[in-house]
C-alpha cells in the first residue's frame, strides 16, 4: 500500500490513540490544502475571513513554511499542507489533535467555538452584503480605525481572563492602579463599547459592523492569551501519540529529527514550542488535565517556569544597541521569569475611559498607564486619531497618575 494512501488508516489510529490517552478529540475534521492556501489561512486567521478585514493584518513571509494550521470552530479543522511528507503529516495530525483537546478542555477557549459559529453565521454574511451596497473605500477606512481600538472591548471572556490574572497585576502596577482596575474593570476596559455608544453620528450599518467586529476581536483575544500554553500542549503530546503507531525504524528516526528541528532555539526571540513543552514537563502527571482547564499563558508561566526550565531553555534578556548590536542584560532566573510574565501580561497597554473627567469636561477623556512599559507616543497618537475619527469630536488623552484626584 502506498504510504500516503495509508495515511487515512493512521488518522483513525491516531484518533483512537488520543482517546485512549483521555484526550477530547471529538468534532474534528482534517483537510489537505495547497501551501498557498495554508499561507492565506495564516494571514486571514480563519477560512472565508473577508479580505477587507484581513488586509489590515500583517502577511506572513513568502519563505515561511507551515505544515499545518488549526482553526477553532464547530467542527475544529486541521488544515494539512499538501507539501508535507508522510512523517510530517503524522506529526502535524497529532499536533492538531492535541490542539483540539486543549480547546475542548480549557475553560476559556471552549467558549470560542460558539463565538466562531457566530462569526461565520453573522459577521461574514453581513460584510459580504455590505460590500455590495456601500462604498468600499469608506468601509476600509472605517474598519482600519475600528481595528485600532478593537482590543479594548469587553466580554465574559475578557472578564474571565482578567479575574484569572488579576493577582499578578499588583506585582507590576502601583496599588492605586490595581484598585482602580479591580473596582471598575468593566468601565475601564470597555473602551470599544464606550466609543461606539457615544458616536451618535455613525450610521446604523457602521454601528452594526462595529458590534459584529467585536466578536472577532474577542475570538482572537482568547486565542492570543493562550498561545504559549496551547502550542506547548500540542508539542507535549504530538510525539507521545505518534510513537504508539506501528512505525518502521526509518519512520521513527525521521520523526525524531522533525521533533528536534521543531525545538531548535533561535538567536532572537523565544521558541514557544520548546518553552511550552518544557513547562508542561514540569506539571505533575496527575494534574495535567486540571492545569489545561484552568490557566492562561500568564498563570501557566507563573506556576511552572522554574529553575529547571530556565536552565534547559537558556533564556536571557538583551537590549538593542544600534541596528545590529545586542547587549546581554541578564540570564538570572528570577529576573527572566519576571520579564516573561510581565511581557505576557502587558503585551497590550492599559488604556481606559475616565468617566468623571469625561462628565466634567463634556469631552471623552482617555487615560493610559505608563507601567510597567512606557507607551509609544507614536502608537498613542495613532490610537487617538482613530477614536477622534470615529467620534468626530475632540478627545482628551493623558497619562494616569493615581496620586491625582479624578
Amino acid at each position: 500500500m502506498n504510504r500516503m494512501a495509508s495515511l487515512n488508516d493512521y488518522v483513525h489510529a491516531l484518533i483512537d490513540i488520543a482517546k485512549s490517552n483521555d484526550l477530547h478529540v471529538e468534532n474534528v475534521e482534517i483537510k489537505w490544502v495547497k501551501d498557498s492556501t495554508i499561507k492565506k489561512l495564516v494571514h486571514q486567521g480563519y477560512e472565508n475571513r473577508p479580505n477587507v478585514i484581513a488586509s489590515f493584518d500583517k502577511e506572513p513571509s513568502s519563505s515561511s513554511f507551515y505544515p499545518e494550521i488549526f482553526i477553532i470552530g464547530n467542527p475544529h479543522t486541521i488544515y494539512l499542507n499538501k507539501e508535507n511528507d508522510f512523517e510530517l503529516n503524522l506529526l502535524s495530525i497529532a499536533h492538531g489533535l492535541a490542539h483540539a483537546d486543549f480547546v475542548n478542555r480549557n475553560d476559556i477557549l471552549k467558549r470560542l467555538k460558539g463565538l466562531k459559529q457566530r462569526i461565520d453565521n453573522e459577521l461574514i454574511p453581513y460584510i459580504n452584503n455590505l460590500l455590495q451596497r456601500e462604498d468600499i473605500a469608506h468601509i476600509k477606512t472605517f474598519l482600519n480605525h475600528l481595528k485600532q481600538i478593537s482590543f479594548y472591548t469587553w466580554s465574559p471572556v475578557h472578564h474571565f481572563i482578567f479575574q484569572l490574572e488579576n493577582k499578578l497585576y499588583s506585582h507590576y502596577l502601583g496599588n492605586n492602579v490595581v484598585k482602580n482596575l479591580t473596582e471598575s474593570v468593566a468601565e475601564n476596559l470597555s473602551l470599544y463599547e464606550t466609543v461606539i455608544k457615544r458616536a451618535n453620528h455613525l450610521k446604523t450599518w457602521e454601528k452594526d459592523l462595529a458590534r459584529l467586529l467585536a466578536l472577532e476581536a474577542i475570538y482572537f483575544y482568547g486565542i492570543h492569551k493562550h498561545k504559549l500554553i496551547n502550542e506547548g500542549w500540542a508539542a507535549f503530546w504530538q510525539l507521545k501519540l505518534v510513537q504508539q503507531l506501528p512505525l518502521k525504524n526509518d519512520e521513527k528516526l525521521k520523526l525524531a529529527i522533525l521533533e528536534a528541528r521543531m525545538h531548535e532555539k533561535n538567536n532572537d526571540g523565544i521558541n514557544i514550542y520548546s518553552l511550552g513543552k518544557r513547562l508542561w514537563e514540569q506539571v505533575p502527571k496527575r494534574e495535567l488535565f486540571e492545569v489545561s482547564e484552568k490557566n492562561s499563558d500568564v498563570t501557566f508561566l507563573d506556576q511552572f517556569y522554574n529553575e529547571n526550565t530556565h536552565l534547559l531553555e537558556e533564556i536571557s534578556s538583551t537590549k538593542q544597541e544600534g541596528k545590529t548590536k545586542q547587549t546581554l542584560v541578564s540570564t538570572e532566573y528570577k529576573k527572566i521569569k519576571d520579564e516573561l510574565i510581565q511581557y505576557y501580561l502587558f503585551q497590550h497597554p492599559i488604556i481606559f475611559v475616565n468617566n468623571d473627567l469625561t462628565k466634567n469636561s463634556d469631552h471623552l477623556t482617555i487615560q493610559y498607564v505608563n507601567e510597567p512599559y512606557e507607551i509609544s507616543m507614536t502608537s498613542l497618537m495613532t490610537f487617538k486619531k482613530s477614536i477622534s475619527y470615529l467620534l468626530n469630536e475632540k478627545i482628551y488623552i493623558k497619562p494616569y497618575n493615581p496620586l491625582q484626584l479624578s
